[in-house]
């Protein structure tokens, strides 16, 4: 009987967070109100179950629980379902209870489309983000929760090892050392990686990412002439962050 009402629980939320919408699945265009209203109604489901709901779900049968999920109309599959309940479940182990979702920003990408938005935990807070697929099909939620540099550390096992003090700013800096090292190492095409590197690491321009090519050439003198010839080719002069 609690399975029962559990699934009909979930119908109702969706039936009141639908009423109005069309049937018509969002394709390249995207219709952020249904979208969000797909959202929440996995929020307002999730808060309100209790571990023994999820656990029904999570050992329901796979065609029971894509038909379940088909009969609401949600855009979702039983696997995508199941792995969301897994992501929200650690969601709350890192933030604690979730005691307010702020408004939600929608974000189109190459795959689909993203709503991210604010969330406030008893513990700590976080951002949770609900991805979609091109055709509107519900993929994952993300909950993203905010550690401090410490925490961070901590978790890595960085933060008690002998003789090393870690900061954000020598980590970034690690980052950039061992992954151009790994470029090198491989032979792949340095120019383009780069690119993608001075991209990733947020530089306005490639001249303060070839500074960390002079930081690996002094950790690692063996990469001093290939790295030398690298820049040569690249043709920029490397400028200090």
């Amino acid at each position: 009987m609690k399975k029962k009402l559990s699934i009909a629980g979930l119908v109702l939320i969706l039936i009141f967070c639908l009423a109005g919408c069309g049937s018509k699945s969002a394709e390249k265009e995207y219709d952020q109100e249904r979208l969000q209203q797909y959202a929440q109604g996995i929020i307002d489901n999730f808060s309100k179950m209790s571990e023994e709901e999820f656990e029904q779900y999570q050992s329901m049968p796979d065609y029971n629980l894509d038909y379940t999920l088909m009969m609401t109309g949600f855009p979702i599959s039983g696997e995508n379902f199941r792995t969301m309940i897994d992501a929200w479940k650690s969601g709350r182990e890192d933030c604690g209870e979730f005691l307010e979702i702020g408004d939600f920003t929608m974000e189109v990408t190459n795959t689909g489309a993203v709503l991210s938005a604010p969330l406030k935990g008893e513990e700590r807070d976080a951002d949770l983000q609900f991805a979609f697929d091109e055709g509107g099909q519900m993929e994952s939620i993300t909950v993203n929760a905010h550690y401090s540099t410490t925490e961070i550390l901590k978790k890595a096992g960085l933060l008690d090892v002998k003789g090393k003090k870690f900061t954000p700013h020598g980590l970034r800096h690690l980052f950039a050392v061992q992954n151009i090292k790994k470029c090198v190492e491989a032979g792949e095409d340095f120019a383009n990686w780069m690119e993608y590197l001075c991209q990733y690491m947020g530089h306005k321009h490639i001249r303060y990412t070839l500074y960390y090519l002079h930081i690996t050439s002094q950790l690692f003198p063996v990469y001093q002439d290939k790295l030398r010839q690298l820049e040569e080719g690249i043709g920029v002069k490397y400028a200090e962050e």
